[in-house]
């Protein structure tokens, strides 16, 4: 199926496939390392040597040139002013969202909490940049560059991923476990078995 005079329409298809098949081939590799216990480095190696055969294979070694405007726009392209605040606005809770639900995961995993002036500062301070960010590119430029929306997005859901698997992959809290090391029923446990051998 080809739709010649319908640019956007190709360029949203184009990119909802890509992002549909990135995320599937994603889920795949987080199974295999998850479950199946093969070593990251190995699995995401391979994974980019057959993507890159199968690549050669349908295009058959050639390139395919990307030059409708509607794909200029997304690699080079502008967001307007009102949309870059909005933006703004939206990271700015997401912010605030994310620093009180990492202060509730931590809680619950009976990890040591920081300060809570501590977290709002940061929160804060990362606020005044994203802030003075879009206040600058809209003064200063035509407004947010396009390809920096997914790229920070990207970013941000990649660390939320490590974070949250770095938690629920954890038998037992660490402090819990830095608690019972210097507990003096442990202590006394270790020099008992000790003194017996």
């Amino acid at each position: 199926m080809q739709f010649p005079d319908q640019p956007i329409l190709i360029a949203a298809l184009s990119v909802g496939t890509g992002i549909a098949v990135g995320f599937l081939w994603g889920v795949v590799q987080g199974y295999i390392i998850a479950y199946l216990r093969v070593t990251a480095f190995i699995v995401t190696l391979g994974s980019s040597w057959l993507l890159n055969g199968l690549i050669l294979l349908v295009t058959e070694g050639r390139t395919i040139p990307a030059d409708q405007p509607t794909f200029a726009q997304i690699a080079q392209g502008y967001l307007p002013n009102e949309i870059g605040w909005i933006i703004a606005v939206i990271t700015i809770i997401l912010l605030f969202y994310g620093a009180i639900s990492g202060r509730r995961r931590k809680r619950r995993y009976d990890f040591e909490l920081p300060p809570m002036a501590l977290d709002i500062a940061k929160t804060v301070g990362f606020s005044v940049l994203v802030v003075g960010y879009v206040y600058m590119v809209n003064q200063c430029h035509r407004g947010i560059q396009a390809p920096v929306l997914p790229a920070g997005a990207r970013r941000a859901g990649r660390r939320l991923c490590v974070e949250q698997y770095a938690l629920d992959a954890t038998p037992t809290p660490l402090a819990a476990i830095d608690r019972r090391r210097s507990s003096p029923a442990s202590t006394s446990g270790a020099t008992s078995s000790r003194s017996s051998c």
